[in-house]
């Protein structure tokens, strides 16, 4: 980790970290809403704050996440256009705005901004690119790889009615996401982390879950040990009337290149999620730029054998889910000092308060968290947390 910067402005806490390659930096930007503030206000603090960023540090976004209630989408991306063209940014991709309930009594949770920075003298560059369906992605280039974020896949077609069956909207996320690959001429074992958000998660994670592993096995590759899967997060989220909703995280490299992408399937304290069913790897461990970051899965409360433990305990599940964070990333060599940005979701606010209270008995070192509220996959997971960190 090259650099770290934390700051408050008007309500909004800042957390801003980077990591320096040979050709490009990237940067991760996290702006949390604290207590008590309007929604617009604090929206026009948070983007007034990260569009002076991105201006002074020429930064080319890749993936813009924001949480809050749909009943101020309106006002917060307006106050995002007036921050950005103040700035003279260009505001032509719009980013992903997602139902996230604050744990905060707020209604608008922050932002996650990650971005990358050419170095003057390498060939590096980000570009927009055109996908089936009027999908736009985002690919950073150099002279061996090119990465893609395709943001915002839905299974909910244009003039669909939102009542369509949940396991066709599951089949067509996926028949959707095999057509952007078709399009960019990759196999969808380039993929390497997926985010799933469901409107209706503990209704039906089963069937979709079921779904994505018959697609699977059409798709990817068998091995010895069994597929190997991208690393993902699933979690309740709605971006509107869909039923599923998935960005996914592509890294394609020239033949002749060391392989950049190692999955992490198990960890010192969890075995391979597939051995109880579920299609996801723990981890992505990503060598490229002569930088090491390694994508996390969404991590709760799960022992070896795929249980929950700790049932109805806030407290026992926070510690198991960032001991089980923790461990994954020093088996890599990294920490949890190294994260350079996470999102925390919990299933009320009393479970954030639990969270927050192991991590201060704990002195667990600060990283940047964007934490919402959201049901996990299963009824008696009380937590779940995502993140990036430098390896």
């Amino acid at each position: 980790m090259s650099e770290a910067e934390r700051f408050e402005s008007e309500g909004v806490v800042i957390d801003v970290r980077e990591q320096r390659g040979a050709g490009s930096t990237q940067v991760y930007m996290t702006a949390t809403v604290m207590e008590g503030t309007d929604a617009a206000l604090s929206a026009s603090a948070a983007y007034g704050a990260l569009s002076h960023i991105l201006a002074e540090k020429s930064i080319s976004t890749m993936q813009e996440k924001i949480f809050g209630s749909l009943a101020v989408k309106d006002a917060i991306l307006a106050s995002r256009q007036s921050a950005l063209e103040e700035k003279g940014l260009a505001n032509d991709r719009s980013p992903l705005y997602l139902e996230g309930k604050p744990v905060r009594d707020v209604p608008f949770a922050g932002v996650q901004i990650w971005g990358v920075v050419p170095h003057p003298e390498s060939t590096h560059r980000v570009v927009d690119i055109e996908l089936p369906l009027g999908l736009q992605g985002r690919q950073w280039e150099g002279d061996h790889f090119r990465m893609i974020h395709v943001p915002a896949m839905t299974g909910l077609r244009p003039g669909m009615a939102p009542s369509q069956c949940i396991t066709e909207q599951a089949d067509d996320l996926w028949q959707i996401a095999r057509s952007c690959l078709k399009a960019l001429d990759m196999p969808f074992s380039k993929v390497f982390r997926t985010w799933i958000y469901l409107g209706r998660i503990l209704d039906w994670y089963g069937e979709f879950n079921r779904v994505r592993t018959r697609h699977f096995r059409e798709i990817l590759p068998q091995t010895p040990t069994g597929m190997i899967c991208p690393a993902s997060t699933g979690i309740q989220g709605r971006a509107g009337a869909e039923e599923c909703l998935m960005d996914m995280l592509i890294l394609d490299q020239d033949r002749a290149a060391t392989p950049a992408v190692e999955p992490i399937l198990t960890t010192p304290r969890q075995q391979p999620a597939p051995d109880y069913g579920s299609s996801f790897s723990r981890g992505m461990l990503v060598s490229l730029d002569d930088c090491r970051t390694i994508y996390v899965s969404g991590t709760a409360s799960i022992d070896s054998t795929g249980a929950t433990i700790y049932l109805n305990e806030a407290e026992a599940q926070c510690f198991e889910t960032l001991m089980n964070v923790a461990s994954l990333l020093e088996s890599r060599g990294s920490s949890l000092s190294r994260i350079s940005s996470a999102t925390l979701y919990c299933t009320s606010r009393e479970v954030f308060d639990a969270y927050q209270q192991v991590i201060r008995l704990l002195d667990v070192p600060r990283f940047p968290t964007l934490s919402v509220i959201a049901d996990v996959c299963r009824s008696d997971l009380l937590v779940e947390l995502e993140a990036v960190a430098a390896g």
